[in-house]
Protein backbone atom coordinates (compact mmCIF):
# COMPACT_ATOMS: atom_id res chain seq x y z
CA UNK A 1 0.00 0.00 0.00
CA UNK A 2 1.59 3.23 -1.14
CA UNK A 3 1.29 5.71 1.65
CA UNK A 4 1.44 8.96 -0.05
CA UNK A 5 1.52 12.33 1.61
CA UNK A 6 4.38 14.75 2.00
CA UNK A 7 6.57 16.23 4.55
CA UNK A 8 9.66 17.99 3.44
CA UNK A 9 11.56 15.10 4.96
CA UNK A 10 11.60 11.78 3.26
CA UNK A 11 11.45 8.73 5.55
CA UNK A 12 13.43 6.49 3.27
CA UNK A 13 11.80 3.23 4.32
CA UNK A 14 12.23 0.34 1.94
CA UNK A 15 9.19 -0.95 0.14
CA UNK A 16 7.61 -3.75 2.12
CA UNK A 17 5.75 -5.07 -0.86
CA UNK A 18 6.08 -4.13 -4.51
CA UNK A 19 3.16 -6.22 -5.75
CA UNK A 20 1.34 -3.88 -8.19
CA UNK A 21 -1.91 -5.77 -7.69
CA UNK A 22 -2.08 -4.85 -4.05
CA UNK A 23 -4.98 -2.60 -3.22
CA UNK A 24 -4.26 0.96 -2.26
CA UNK A 25 -6.52 3.04 -0.12
CA UNK A 26 -7.58 6.35 -1.60
CA UNK A 27 -5.57 8.21 1.01
CA UNK A 28 -2.00 8.18 2.16
CA UNK A 29 -0.19 9.26 5.26
CA UNK A 30 1.54 12.46 6.20
CA UNK A 31 4.88 11.09 5.11
CA UNK A 32 6.62 11.48 1.79
CA UNK A 33 5.29 9.07 -0.87
CA UNK A 34 8.39 6.94 -0.70
CA UNK A 35 6.98 4.57 1.84
CA UNK A 36 5.20 1.30 1.17
CA UNK A 37 3.68 -0.48 4.14
CA UNK A 38 2.54 -4.07 4.07
CA UNK A 39 0.21 -5.43 6.72
CA UNK A 40 -1.22 -8.92 7.19
CA UNK A 41 -4.82 -7.72 7.23
CA UNK A 42 -4.42 -5.53 4.20
CA UNK A 43 -2.55 -8.28 2.42
CA UNK A 44 -5.59 -10.47 2.90
CA UNK A 45 -7.80 -7.86 1.23
CA UNK A 46 -5.39 -7.53 -1.64
CA UNK A 47 -5.03 -11.24 -2.11
CA UNK A 48 -8.79 -11.56 -2.29
CA UNK A 49 -8.95 -8.67 -4.74
CA UNK A 50 -6.46 -10.41 -6.98
CA UNK A 51 -8.75 -13.43 -7.11
CA UNK A 52 -11.96 -11.49 -7.65
CA UNK A 53 -13.73 -10.03 -10.99
CA UNK A 54 3.47 14.40 9.25
CA UNK A 55 6.86 20.16 20.29
CA UNK A 56 8.16 23.29 20.95
CA UNK A 57 11.87 24.05 21.07
CA UNK A 58 12.61 25.48 24.46
CA UNK A 59 11.30 27.62 27.23
CA UNK A 60 10.78 31.22 26.12
CA UNK A 61 14.12 33.01 26.47
CA UNK A 62 14.49 36.39 28.15
CA UNK A 63 16.11 37.86 25.03
CA UNK A 64 13.63 38.69 22.24
CA UNK A 65 13.46 36.53 19.14
CA UNK A 66 12.91 37.68 15.57
CA UNK A 67 9.14 37.75 15.98
CA UNK A 68 8.02 34.88 13.78
CA UNK A 69 4.33 34.32 14.48
CA UNK A 70 4.83 30.55 14.89
CA UNK A 71 8.22 30.37 16.62
CA UNK A 72 8.80 33.80 18.18
CA UNK A 73 11.89 32.74 20.13
CA UNK A 74 13.80 31.76 16.98
CA UNK A 75 16.15 34.41 15.65
CA UNK A 76 17.13 37.62 17.39
CA UNK A 77 16.08 41.25 17.40
CA UNK A 78 18.13 44.39 16.87
CA UNK A 79 20.47 43.43 14.04
CA UNK A 80 20.83 41.61 10.73
CA UNK A 81 23.75 39.33 9.94
CA UNK A 82 25.30 39.97 6.51
CA UNK A 83 28.05 37.33 6.42
CA UNK A 84 29.20 34.29 8.41
CA UNK A 85 32.81 33.12 8.24
CA UNK A 86 33.03 29.70 9.88
CA UNK A 87 36.53 28.41 10.55
CA UNK A 88 36.09 24.95 12.04
CA UNK A 89 38.33 22.02 12.89
CA UNK A 90 36.11 18.93 12.67
CA UNK A 91 36.77 15.46 14.04
CA UNK A 92 34.44 13.14 12.07
CA UNK A 93 35.20 10.13 14.28
CA UNK A 94 34.10 11.86 17.47
CA UNK A 95 31.63 14.19 15.77
CA UNK A 96 33.21 17.18 17.51
CA UNK A 97 34.33 20.61 16.36
CA UNK A 98 36.30 23.63 17.50
CA UNK A 99 36.84 26.98 15.89
CA UNK A 100 35.57 30.50 15.39
CA UNK A 101 32.43 31.97 13.89
CA UNK A 102 32.94 35.52 12.69
CA UNK A 103 29.74 37.39 11.91
CA UNK A 104 29.50 40.68 10.04
CA UNK A 105 26.26 42.41 10.98
CA UNK A 106 24.36 45.67 10.90
CA UNK A 107 22.50 47.04 13.92
CA UNK A 108 18.84 47.93 13.37
CA UNK A 109 18.53 49.34 16.89
CA UNK A 110 20.84 50.59 19.61
CA UNK A 111 22.44 47.49 21.12
CA UNK A 112 23.74 47.65 24.67
CA UNK A 113 23.45 43.86 24.37
CA UNK A 114 22.23 41.35 21.80
CA UNK A 115 21.90 37.62 21.39
CA UNK A 116 22.71 34.78 19.00
CA UNK A 117 20.99 31.39 18.81
CA UNK A 118 23.25 28.64 20.14
CA UNK A 119 22.40 25.40 21.90
CA UNK A 120 25.00 23.41 23.82
CA UNK A 121 28.70 23.82 22.97
CA UNK A 122 31.31 25.62 25.06
CA UNK A 123 32.04 29.27 24.32
CA UNK A 124 35.63 30.23 25.06
CA UNK A 125 35.31 33.90 24.21
CA UNK A 126 33.47 36.60 22.30
CA UNK A 127 34.71 39.84 20.79
CA UNK A 128 32.75 42.69 19.23
CA UNK A 129 34.72 44.98 16.97
CA UNK A 130 37.90 43.31 18.19
CA UNK A 131 37.20 44.12 21.84
CA UNK A 132 36.46 41.47 24.45
CA UNK A 133 32.75 41.25 25.22
CA UNK A 134 30.88 39.74 28.16
CA UNK A 135 28.90 36.62 27.30
CA UNK A 136 26.34 34.51 29.12
CA UNK A 137 23.75 31.86 28.28
CA UNK A 138 20.00 32.27 28.63
CA UNK A 139 18.16 29.19 27.41
CA UNK A 140 19.22 28.66 23.81
CA UNK A 141 20.57 32.20 23.48
CA UNK A 142 24.15 33.36 23.68
CA UNK A 143 23.81 36.84 25.18
CA UNK A 144 26.59 39.27 24.28
CA UNK A 145 27.33 42.57 26.05
CA UNK A 146 29.88 44.51 23.98
CA UNK A 147 32.51 46.66 25.64
CA UNK A 148 30.82 49.64 23.99
CA UNK A 149 27.16 49.68 22.92
CA UNK A 150 26.58 49.36 19.18
CA UNK A 151 24.62 52.23 17.67
CA UNK A 152 21.65 51.72 15.37
CA UNK A 153 22.78 51.62 11.75
CA UNK A 154 26.36 50.71 12.62
CA UNK A 155 28.13 47.78 11.00
CA UNK A 156 29.92 45.56 13.50
CA UNK A 157 31.78 42.25 13.67
CA UNK A 158 31.24 39.53 16.26
CA UNK A 159 33.75 36.69 16.70
CA UNK A 160 32.76 33.68 18.82
CA UNK A 161 35.36 31.03 19.68
CA UNK A 162 33.72 27.77 20.68
CA UNK A 163 34.04 23.98 20.77
CA UNK A 164 32.24 20.81 21.71
CA UNK A 165 30.29 17.89 20.30
CA UNK A 166 27.10 19.22 18.73
CA UNK A 167 23.93 17.24 19.28
CA UNK A 168 20.84 17.24 17.06
CA UNK A 169 17.79 18.63 18.76
CA UNK A 170 14.01 18.36 18.71
CA UNK A 171 12.58 20.28 15.80
CA UNK A 172 10.78 23.53 16.52
CA UNK A 173 7.93 22.40 14.27
CA UNK A 174 7.19 19.41 16.50
CA UNK A 175 7.67 17.12 13.53
CA UNK A 176 7.16 13.49 14.51
CA UNK A 177 8.52 11.69 11.47
CA UNK A 178 11.88 9.93 11.41
CA UNK A 179 13.41 13.40 11.24
CA UNK A 180 12.50 14.36 14.77
CA UNK A 181 16.05 15.59 15.40
CA UNK A 182 17.55 18.41 13.35
CA UNK A 183 20.92 20.06 13.03
CA UNK A 184 24.32 18.38 13.36
CA UNK A 185 24.24 14.60 12.87
CA UNK A 186 27.11 12.18 13.52
CA UNK A 187 27.06 8.59 12.30
CA UNK A 188 30.19 6.46 12.49
CA UNK A 189 32.91 8.63 10.99
CA UNK A 190 30.51 10.82 9.02
CA UNK A 191 29.06 14.22 9.87
CA UNK A 192 26.13 15.81 8.05
CA UNK A 193 23.90 18.79 8.75
CA UNK A 194 20.17 19.14 8.03
CA UNK A 195 18.64 21.93 10.08
CA UNK A 196 15.09 22.81 9.04
CA UNK A 197 13.48 24.39 11.10
CA UNK A 198 15.72 25.17 14.06
CA UNK A 199 18.88 23.07 13.85
CA UNK A 200 21.45 25.62 12.68
CA UNK A 201 22.08 26.70 16.27
CA UNK A 202 23.28 23.20 17.16
CA UNK A 203 26.59 23.83 15.39
CA UNK A 204 27.26 27.57 15.14
CA UNK A 205 26.07 30.83 16.71
CA UNK A 206 23.49 32.29 14.33
CA UNK A 207 20.55 34.60 13.84
CA UNK A 208 18.37 31.57 13.18
CA UNK A 209 15.47 33.04 11.25
CA UNK A 210 14.70 32.71 7.52
CA UNK A 211 14.15 36.47 7.42
CA UNK A 212 17.88 37.07 7.89
CA UNK A 213 19.68 35.51 4.94
CA UNK A 214 23.43 36.02 4.67
CA UNK A 215 26.44 35.00 2.63
CA UNK A 216 28.85 32.38 3.99
CA UNK A 217 32.47 31.37 3.82
CA UNK A 218 33.77 28.14 5.33
CA UNK A 219 37.28 26.99 6.24
CA UNK A 220 36.80 23.36 7.27
CA UNK A 221 39.79 21.40 8.52
CA UNK A 222 39.43 17.60 8.55
CA UNK A 223 41.79 14.62 8.90
CA UNK A 224 43.56 13.06 5.93
CA UNK A 225 41.29 10.89 3.82
CA UNK A 226 38.17 12.95 4.56
CA UNK A 227 36.42 15.56 2.44
CA UNK A 228 34.50 18.51 3.87
CA UNK A 229 31.58 19.82 1.81
CA UNK A 230 29.51 22.96 2.35
CA UNK A 231 27.29 25.35 0.44
CA UNK A 232 28.47 27.18 -2.63
CA UNK A 233 31.75 26.85 -4.50
CA UNK A 234 34.90 25.01 -3.43
CA UNK A 235 37.63 27.67 -3.50
CA UNK A 236 40.49 25.39 -2.59
CA UNK A 237 41.95 22.53 -0.58
CA UNK A 238 45.18 23.15 1.30
CA UNK A 239 47.29 20.90 3.55
CA UNK A 240 46.87 21.55 7.25
CA UNK A 241 48.87 19.44 9.70
CA UNK A 242 48.03 15.82 9.00
CA UNK A 243 44.81 16.80 7.20
CA UNK A 244 43.40 19.41 4.86
CA UNK A 245 41.40 22.61 4.98
CA UNK A 246 38.55 22.91 2.50
CA UNK A 247 37.52 26.48 1.67
CA UNK A 248 33.94 27.00 0.48
CA UNK A 249 32.11 30.19 -0.39
CA UNK A 250 28.41 30.88 -0.85
CA UNK A 251 28.11 34.27 -2.52
CA UNK A 252 24.30 34.26 -2.76
CA UNK A 253 22.35 34.80 0.47
CA UNK A 254 21.61 31.61 2.44
CA UNK A 255 18.87 31.05 5.01
CA UNK A 256 20.37 29.45 8.12
CA UNK A 257 18.21 26.30 7.91
CA UNK A 258 19.70 25.39 4.51
CA UNK A 259 23.33 26.00 5.49
CA UNK A 260 25.23 22.72 5.71
CA UNK A 261 28.56 21.10 6.48
CA UNK A 262 29.14 17.45 5.59
CA UNK A 263 32.28 15.45 6.28
CA UNK A 264 33.01 11.94 5.08
CA UNK A 265 35.22 9.78 2.89
CA UNK A 266 33.52 11.20 -0.18
CA UNK A 267 34.23 10.85 -3.87
CA UNK A 268 33.47 13.91 -6.01
CA UNK A 269 31.46 13.17 -9.17
CA UNK A 270 31.63 16.13 -11.55
CA UNK A 271 29.29 17.02 -14.38
CA UNK A 272 28.32 20.09 -16.37
CA UNK A 273 24.89 21.67 -16.49
CA UNK A 274 23.34 24.31 -18.72
CA UNK A 275 25.58 27.27 -19.56
CA UNK A 276 28.55 25.34 -18.15
CA UNK A 277 27.07 25.22 -14.62
CA UNK A 278 29.38 23.12 -12.40
CA UNK A 279 27.55 20.15 -10.87
CA UNK A 280 29.23 18.01 -8.22
CA UNK A 281 27.72 15.06 -6.40
CA UNK A 282 29.54 13.76 -3.32
CA UNK A 283 29.09 10.14 -2.25
CA UNK A 284 30.99 7.42 -0.37
CA UNK A 285 33.40 5.52 -2.65
CA UNK A 286 31.38 2.29 -2.67
CA UNK A 287 28.29 4.22 -3.77
CA UNK A 288 29.95 6.46 -6.34
CA UNK A 289 28.90 4.46 -9.40
CA UNK A 290 25.28 4.28 -8.24
CA UNK A 291 25.28 7.99 -7.39
CA UNK A 292 26.67 8.89 -10.81
CA UNK A 293 23.84 6.99 -12.46
CA UNK A 294 21.10 8.18 -10.12
CA UNK A 295 21.92 11.88 -10.46
CA UNK A 296 22.72 11.77 -14.19
CA UNK A 297 19.44 13.59 -14.94
CA UNK A 298 20.34 16.67 -12.90
CA UNK A 299 21.52 18.69 -15.96
CA UNK A 300 18.28 17.93 -17.81
CA UNK A 301 16.20 18.74 -14.74
CA UNK A 302 17.95 22.08 -14.33
CA UNK A 303 17.47 22.93 -18.00
CA UNK A 304 13.78 22.08 -17.78
CA UNK A 305 13.20 24.14 -14.65
CA UNK A 306 15.11 27.04 -16.18
CA UNK A 307 12.71 26.95 -19.11
CA UNK A 308 9.82 27.40 -16.67
CA UNK A 309 11.26 29.51 -13.86
CA UNK A 310 14.19 31.47 -15.23
CA UNK A 311 17.92 30.99 -14.61
CA UNK A 312 19.14 28.58 -11.96
CA UNK A 313 19.80 30.91 -9.00
CA UNK A 314 23.28 29.81 -7.91
CA UNK A 315 26.84 29.27 -9.13
CA UNK A 316 26.94 25.53 -8.48
CA UNK A 317 24.61 22.55 -8.13
CA UNK A 318 24.81 18.93 -7.06
CA UNK A 319 24.01 16.63 -4.16
CA UNK A 320 25.52 14.99 -1.09
CA UNK A 321 24.77 11.32 -0.36
CA UNK A 322 25.27 10.41 3.28
CA UNK A 323 24.54 7.69 5.82
CA UNK A 324 21.59 5.32 5.38
CA UNK A 325 20.71 6.39 8.92
CA UNK A 326 19.61 9.70 7.40
CA UNK A 327 16.15 8.73 6.22
CA UNK A 328 15.03 11.93 4.56
CA UNK A 329 16.43 14.70 2.39
CA UNK A 330 16.78 18.44 2.65
CA UNK A 331 17.25 21.18 0.09
CA UNK A 332 20.51 22.50 1.55
CA UNK A 333 21.43 25.37 -0.75
CA UNK A 334 23.27 24.46 -3.96
CA UNK A 335 23.75 20.86 -2.86
CA UNK A 336 20.84 18.99 -1.22
CA UNK A 337 21.59 16.24 1.30
CA UNK A 338 20.12 12.75 0.70
CA UNK A 339 20.18 9.53 2.67
CA UNK A 340 21.78 6.75 0.63
CA UNK A 341 18.41 5.04 0.18
CA UNK A 342 17.89 7.39 -2.76
CA UNK A 343 20.26 5.13 -4.71
CA UNK A 344 18.16 1.99 -4.28
CA UNK A 345 14.67 3.34 -4.98
CA UNK A 346 12.88 2.79 -8.23
CA UNK A 347 13.70 5.38 -10.85
CA UNK A 348 10.36 7.21 -10.80
CA UNK A 349 10.28 7.61 -7.03
CA UNK A 350 13.87 8.85 -6.91
CA UNK A 351 13.24 11.28 -9.78
CA UNK A 352 10.26 12.71 -7.93
CA UNK A 353 12.40 13.30 -4.84
CA UNK A 354 15.47 14.67 -6.63
CA UNK A 355 13.40 17.06 -8.73
CA UNK A 356 11.57 18.15 -5.54
CA UNK A 357 14.83 19.17 -3.84
CA UNK A 358 16.12 20.80 -7.02
CA UNK A 359 12.93 22.87 -7.32
CA UNK A 360 13.59 24.15 -3.81
CA UNK A 361 16.67 25.93 -5.13
CA UNK A 362 14.21 28.39 -6.68
CA UNK A 363 11.44 28.15 -4.11
CA UNK A 364 12.78 27.92 -0.57
CA UNK A 365 16.44 28.74 -1.12
CA UNK A 366 16.43 31.65 -3.58
CA UNK A 367 12.91 32.81 -2.65
CA UNK A 368 12.50 32.10 1.07
CA UNK A 369 9.30 32.55 3.10
CA UNK A 370 9.33 35.54 5.43
CA UNK A 371 7.38 33.53 7.99
CA UNK A 372 7.29 29.82 8.79
CA UNK A 373 3.50 29.92 8.47
CA UNK A 374 4.02 30.38 4.71
CA UNK A 375 5.96 27.11 4.34
CA UNK A 376 3.60 26.03 1.55
CA UNK A 377 5.49 28.50 -0.67
CA UNK A 378 8.38 26.03 -0.34
CA UNK A 379 6.74 22.65 -0.14
CA UNK A 380 3.63 23.09 -2.28
CA UNK A 381 5.76 24.59 -5.04
CA UNK A 382 8.50 21.95 -4.88
CA UNK A 383 5.88 19.19 -4.86
CA UNK A 384 4.13 20.59 -7.90
CA UNK A 385 7.38 21.16 -9.78
CA UNK A 386 8.37 17.55 -9.15
CA UNK A 387 5.03 16.61 -10.72
CA UNK A 388 5.86 18.85 -13.68
CA UNK A 389 9.15 17.02 -14.14
CA UNK A 390 7.36 13.66 -14.14
CA UNK A 391 4.84 15.08 -16.62
CA UNK A 392 7.68 16.38 -18.81
CA UNK A 393 9.60 13.11 -18.68
CA UNK A 394 6.58 11.01 -19.63
CA UNK A 395 6.01 9.15 -16.35
CA UNK A 396 2.25 9.27 -16.85
CA UNK A 397 1.10 6.22 -14.88
CA UNK A 398 3.35 6.98 -11.94
CA UNK A 399 2.36 10.66 -11.93
CA UNK A 400 -1.36 9.95 -12.10
CA UNK A 401 -1.14 7.59 -9.15
CA UNK A 402 1.07 10.01 -7.24
CA UNK A 403 -1.24 13.00 -7.67
CA UNK A 404 -4.47 11.17 -6.95
CA UNK A 405 -3.09 9.22 -3.99
CA UNK A 406 -1.46 12.24 -2.38
CA UNK A 407 -4.47 14.48 -2.73
CA UNK A 408 -6.66 11.61 -1.63
CA UNK A 409 -5.10 12.00 1.80
CA UNK A 410 -6.57 15.49 2.12
CA UNK A 411 -9.96 14.45 0.79
CA UNK A 412 -10.23 11.37 2.98
CA UNK A 413 -8.75 12.67 6.21
CA UNK A 414 -12.28 13.33 7.58
CA UNK A 415 -13.12 9.63 7.21
CA UNK A 416 -10.01 8.62 9.13
CA UNK A 417 -10.78 11.26 11.75
CA UNK A 418 -14.31 9.87 12.18
CA UNK A 419 -12.89 6.44 12.99
CA UNK A 420 -10.28 7.90 15.31
CA UNK A 421 -12.75 10.12 17.15
CA UNK A 422 -15.55 7.57 17.54
CA UNK A 423 -14.53 4.23 18.97
CA UNK A 424 -18.18 3.24 19.38
CA UNK A 425 -19.21 3.95 15.79
CA UNK A 426 -21.85 1.41 14.65
CA UNK A 427 -20.98 -1.00 11.80
CA UNK A 428 -23.50 0.59 9.44
CA UNK A 429 -21.49 3.83 9.60
CA UNK A 430 -18.06 2.17 9.39
CA UNK A 431 -18.63 0.07 6.30
CA UNK A 432 -19.41 3.05 4.01
CA UNK A 433 -16.14 4.65 5.12
CA UNK A 434 -14.18 1.54 4.14
CA UNK A 435 -16.03 1.38 0.82
CA UNK A 436 -14.94 4.95 0.06
CA UNK A 437 -11.34 4.30 1.02
CA UNK A 438 -10.82 0.99 -0.78
CA UNK A 439 -11.39 1.89 -4.39
CA UNK A 440 -8.39 0.90 -6.51
CA UNK A 441 -8.72 2.52 -9.93
CA UNK A 442 -12.09 3.88 -8.86
CA UNK A 443 -13.66 0.44 -8.49
CA UNK A 444 -14.98 -0.46 -5.00
CA UNK A 445 -13.88 -3.68 -3.37
CA UNK A 446 -16.77 -5.97 -2.38
CA UNK A 447 -17.81 -5.75 1.25
CA UNK A 448 -17.15 -9.45 1.77
CA UNK A 449 -13.48 -8.99 0.88
CA UNK A 450 -13.06 -6.03 3.22
CA UNK A 451 -14.69 -7.91 6.08
CA UNK A 452 -12.73 -11.07 5.38
CA UNK A 453 -9.47 -9.14 5.64
CA UNK A 454 -10.45 -8.34 9.22
CA UNK A 455 -11.43 -11.93 9.97
CA UNK A 456 -15.13 -11.14 9.87
CA UNK A 457 -17.89 -13.05 8.12
CA UNK A 458 -20.47 -10.31 8.66
CA UNK A 459 -20.56 -6.61 9.47
CA UNK A 460 -21.98 -7.22 12.94
CA UNK A 461 -18.48 -7.51 14.46
CA UNK A 462 -17.09 -4.46 12.69
CA UNK A 463 -15.61 -1.79 14.98
CA UNK A 464 -13.64 1.41 14.50
CA UNK A 465 -10.59 -0.32 16.01
CA UNK A 466 -10.77 -3.15 13.48
CA UNK A 467 -11.19 -0.68 10.62
CA UNK A 468 -8.21 1.38 11.79
CA UNK A 469 -6.16 -1.80 12.09
CA UNK A 470 -6.98 -2.65 8.49
CA UNK A 471 -6.00 0.87 7.43
CA UNK A 472 -2.74 0.68 9.37
CA UNK A 473 -3.43 3.68 11.57
CA UNK A 474 -2.75 3.41 15.29
CA UNK A 475 -4.58 5.86 17.58
CA UNK A 476 -2.08 8.25 19.13
CA UNK A 477 0.49 7.77 16.37
CA UNK A 478 1.96 10.58 14.25
CA UNK A 479 -0.20 9.48 11.34
CA UNK A 480 -3.34 9.59 13.48
CA UNK A 481 -2.46 13.09 14.69
CA UNK A 482 -1.98 14.24 11.11
CA UNK A 483 -5.32 12.83 9.98
CA UNK A 484 -7.03 14.63 12.82
CA UNK A 485 -5.22 17.87 12.05
CA UNK A 486 -6.04 17.78 8.36
CA UNK A 487 -9.63 16.85 9.10
CA UNK A 488 -9.88 20.07 11.12
CA UNK A 489 -8.14 22.08 8.41
CA UNK A 490 -5.91 21.20 5.48
CA UNK A 491 -5.52 24.86 4.47
CA UNK A 492 -1.96 25.27 3.17
CA UNK A 493 -1.35 28.64 4.79
CA UNK A 494 -2.45 27.65 8.27
CA UNK A 495 -0.66 24.43 9.25
CA UNK A 496 -0.46 23.90 13.00
CA UNK A 497 2.71 25.33 14.50
CA UNK A 498 3.04 22.10 16.49
CA UNK A 499 3.29 20.09 13.26
CA UNK A 500 4.29 22.45 10.49
CA UNK A 501 4.82 19.99 7.65
CA UNK A 502 1.33 18.58 7.24
CA UNK A 503 -0.05 16.94 4.13
CA UNK A 504 -2.07 20.05 3.31
CA UNK A 505 1.12 22.09 2.95
CA UNK A 506 2.47 19.68 0.34
CA UNK A 507 -0.50 18.05 -1.34
CA UNK A 508 -3.18 20.70 -1.25
CA UNK A 509 -0.52 23.37 -1.81
CA UNK A 510 0.57 21.58 -4.97
CA UNK A 511 -3.01 21.02 -6.09
CA UNK A 512 -3.69 24.73 -5.60
CA UNK A 513 -1.07 25.33 -8.28
CA UNK A 514 -2.65 22.68 -10.51
CA UNK A 515 -6.01 24.41 -10.08
CA UNK A 516 -4.43 27.80 -10.82
CA UNK A 517 -2.86 26.39 -13.98
CA UNK A 518 -6.27 25.21 -15.16
CA UNK A 519 -7.87 28.52 -14.18
CA UNK A 520 -5.50 30.87 -16.02
CA UNK A 521 -4.04 28.61 -18.73
CA UNK A 522 -0.51 27.37 -19.26
CA UNK A 523 0.95 30.57 -20.72
CA UNK A 524 -0.16 32.77 -17.84
CA UNK A 525 0.55 30.12 -15.20
CA UNK A 526 4.19 29.64 -16.12
CA UNK A 527 4.63 33.39 -16.48
CA UNK A 528 3.28 33.74 -12.92
CA UNK A 529 5.90 31.29 -11.61
CA UNK A 530 8.81 32.97 -13.40
CA UNK A 531 7.61 36.47 -12.46
CA UNK A 532 7.32 35.55 -8.80
CA UNK A 533 10.72 33.81 -8.80
CA UNK A 534 12.42 36.81 -10.40
CA UNK A 535 10.71 39.45 -8.24
CA UNK A 536 11.91 37.86 -4.98
CA UNK A 537 15.18 36.29 -6.13
CA UNK A 538 17.62 36.00 -3.18
CA UNK A 539 15.05 37.51 -0.85
CA UNK A 540 11.92 36.67 1.13
CA UNK A 541 8.27 36.49 0.19
CA UNK A 542 4.80 35.97 1.62
CA UNK A 543 1.67 34.32 0.30
CA UNK A 544 0.32 37.79 -0.47
CA UNK A 545 3.37 38.41 -2.66
CA UNK A 546 2.57 35.32 -4.69
CA UNK A 547 -1.10 36.23 -4.97
CA UNK A 548 -0.11 39.70 -6.18
CA UNK A 549 2.11 38.15 -8.88
CA UNK A 550 -0.69 35.81 -9.95
CA UNK A 551 -3.32 38.52 -10.17
CA UNK A 552 -0.99 40.92 -11.98
CA UNK A 553 0.05 38.43 -14.64
CA UNK A 554 -3.43 36.95 -15.08
CA UNK A 555 -5.00 40.43 -14.96
CA UNK A 556 -7.75 38.93 -12.85
CA UNK A 557 -9.15 39.15 -9.33
CA UNK A 558 -8.36 35.74 -7.83
CA UNK A 559 -9.54 36.47 -4.28
CA UNK A 560 -12.26 33.81 -4.27
CA UNK A 561 -9.97 31.25 -5.93
CA UNK A 562 -7.22 31.61 -3.34
CA UNK A 563 -9.73 31.70 -0.50
CA UNK A 564 -10.99 28.28 -1.62
CA UNK A 565 -7.61 26.74 -2.24
CA UNK A 566 -5.41 28.24 0.44
CA UNK A 567 -7.61 29.34 3.33
CA UNK A 568 -10.84 27.35 3.57
CA UNK A 569 -10.51 24.50 6.08
CA UNK A 570 -12.09 21.84 3.85
CA UNK A 571 -10.15 20.61 0.85
CA UNK A 572 -11.86 21.39 -2.48
CA UNK A 573 -12.52 18.56 -4.94
CA UNK A 574 -9.50 17.37 -6.87
CA UNK A 575 -8.95 19.47 -10.01
CA UNK A 576 -8.86 17.87 -13.42
CA UNK A 577 -5.66 16.13 -14.47
CA UNK A 578 -4.21 17.17 -17.79
CA UNK A 579 -3.93 14.65 -20.65
CA UNK A 580 -0.20 14.26 -20.02
CA UNK A 581 -0.94 13.42 -16.40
Amino acid sequence: MLRAAHTRRRPWLAAADANPRRLRTAAGTRRRPWLTVGGAALAAVLALSACSPGTGVSATPTMPGAGDSYYPDLGNAGYEADHYALSLDIDPVRGSLSGTATIDARATADLPKFSLDLVGLDVQGVTVGGQVATQSRQGNKLVVVPARPVSSGAHFTVAVTYSGTPQPMADASGNRTGADKVGWHHDGDEVYVASEVSGARTWYPVNDTPRNKATYSFALTVPAGYTAVANGTLRGQTPHGSGSTFAWEATAPVASYVATVDVGRFVAIDASGPHGLPITVYAPPDLAASARERFAQLPDMISYFESLLGPYPFDTAGAIVVSPGFRWSLETQTRPVYGSQVLTMNQETAAEGISHELAHQWFGDSVTPSNWSDIWLNEGFATYLSWLWLEHSGQRDFLTGLMTTQYGYELNAPDYATLLNHSDLPPEQILPILRRLFQPDGHPVPDAQILSAMGLSSASGLTSAKALGLLGVKPGSADATSYLEDARSSAPISPPASDLFTGGVYNRGAMALQALRLRVGDAAFFRILSTYAAAHRYGNATTDDFIHAAESVANSDLTAFFQTWLRDPKAPPMPQLLPTQ
